[in-house]
């Protein structure tokens, strides 16, 4: 399995050892240098470049045919000259050249959120949500988990939550569906391994990329559940459950404009939460904890309301005030009779 940020650094190699042959010729350096940097180029890196589309898992299976791959390619290039009557080396090296930097920045993992040619520059005003999927049971989860919802002191900060403005204190609990059918909040690796359900036998690469960014998610390892579901939103643009996740992965690590990015994506695009895999993978359903003030914290289920509550948080921490009224504001639009809304909106205003 090759991971989004190994894939990332591929391609910076393979445009760094473009560049540097080129310099290398261009300048006319001679010697060792101009051997080893010129052999590494047209050995390993066009094919590298070409083989990385294909999306192997296996590393040492990629590498055999990036080098059977450069190998032919270089001989093609070379030809092309003889025929187009040109003598110089220079003509195929520039060719070569050309097509690895085109194709190390074609790979789709480099415009994803975290990826280097990634831009999420702030809006000026809220974008539209798609909130008509949205079903009237959901907004009655919502006011009646306000209901039973006690007033207490403000939450204290610790290692498995992160403390900022109301609604964006935000922890997901996922349910064991074993015979106890108790719900419990899953704390380790081995323990995640055990409760998420394994991928059917005809299941796709991005799905089980997905259960296995599940699992490292669960199991607090949030680095390696970024690059597991970077991989299979890469893979599998259907469905949003990774996308999700990974959003929720980016706000454990404190990457919360790449968090807000990829959840107003999804909300914008009118994703239905959750979707197949959510209830799949995540057994009973996953719960989000929602602050909609400093004293009063309700627990709902993971839901499109819950994600766009989720979205307004990470607006105000990035000091994006509008953006996060502007949220609010449209959910209570939808739904103006709702008890919670109005409460978070007051909060937000006020």
């Amino acid at each position: 399995m090759i991971h989004s940020s190994v894939r990332r650094f591929w391609a910076l190699a393979l445009i760094v050892s473009g560049l540097l042959a080129g310099l290398v010729v261009g300048l006319g350096v001679e010697g060792p240098v101009r051997l080893v940097t010129l052999g590494w180029f047209l050995a390993v890196c066009p094919g590298m470049a070409a083989v990385r589309l294909l999306r192997l898992d296996d590393p040492t299976i990629e590498f055999g045919f990036a080098l059977a791959t450069s190998l032919a390619v270089a001989a093609l290039a070379a030809s092309v000259p003889i025929y187009m009557g040109v003598t110089s080396p220079v003509v195929p090296l520039g060719m070569l050249i050309m097509l690895t930097i085109v194709l190390a920045m074609a790979d789709p993992v480099q415009w994803e959120p975290g990826g280097w040619f990634a831009r999420h520059a702030p809006s000026t005003r809220p974008r539209q949500l798609a909130l008509v999927s949205v079903e009237a049971s959901a907004w009655r989860a919502l006011d009646a988990a306000f209901l039973a919802t006690r007033i207490s002191e403000p939450p204290a900060a610790s290692s498995g939550s992160t403390v900022g403005p109301p609604g964006f204190d935000v922890g997901i609990t996922v349910r064991q569906a074993f015979a106890t059918r108790c719900a419990a909040r899953i704390g380790g690796q081995a323990m995640a391994e055990q409760v998420i359900p394994m991928p059917g036998l005809l299941a796709s690469g991005a799905e089980r990329r997905f259960r296995e960014g599940a699992v490292a998610y669960v199991g607090e390892d949030f680095e390696r559940a970024v690059g597991l579901l970077e991989e299979s939103a890469a893979r599998d643009r259907r469905h949003h459950a990774q996308r999700f996740l990974l959003a929720m992965a980016y706000l454990r690590l404190g990457r919360h404009a790449d968090a807000a990015s990829v959840i107003e994506q999804i909300l914008v695009e009118g994703a239905e939460l959750p979707d197949r895999w959510m209830k799949r993978y995540l057994a009973d359903g996953a719960r989000v904890s929602l602050a909609l003030t400093g004293h009063i914290t309700i627990d709902v289920e993971l839901n499109t309301i819950s994600a766009a509550m989720i979205l307004a948080g990470l607006y105000q921490q990035l000091a994006r005030p509008a953006e996060a009224i502007g949220v609010i504001q449209q959910l209570h639009l939808a739904n103006p009779a709702s008890i919670a809304l109005r409460l978070r909106l007051a909060e937000m205003l006020f």
